[in-house]
């Protein structure tokens, strides 16, 4: 049996003693995969900010952050897929997006995006 894969959907590896491979405790210390799909968008009110929510963990919640030159800075923590930067600055923004899972783990930012002109 190969080790387990959420993309695939297998079952965990089993030891011989048919006990998982990995505990409970060591699967908490895993963080969570980064959203997909993620786009930013002018609009009326700032810009549009969207993505794919994380179905493979358990989320908590989701930041967004601001990327310039200097920094990345994080704007937001928002449950759902959806954030509207409503005072965007000036000039070249990125945004990207990271997952928080049930045990307070914020995984990996998504790729930086560019805001279309």
């Amino acid at each position: 049996m190969q080790p387990y894969s959420a993309l695939d959907g297998q079952q965990p590896a089993q030891k011989e003693n048919g006990k998982p491979d990995i505990s409970v405790a060591e699967f908490k210390k895993i963080p969570p995969f980064p959203p997909g799909h993620v786009s930013a968008q002018p609009s009326q009110s700032g810009v549009l900010i969207t993505w794919n929510t994380n179905t493979l963990d358990p989320t908590l919640s989701y930041k967004v952050y601001r990327i310039t030159q200097e920094s990345a800075i994080p704007i937001a923590q928002v449950r759902g897929g959806i954030f509207i930067d409503k005072t965007p600055p000036q000039g070249s923004v990125h945004y990207a997006v990271s997952t928080i899972n049930q045990y307070n783990l914020e995984g990996a930012k998504s790729a930086p995006i560019a805001v279309p002109k």
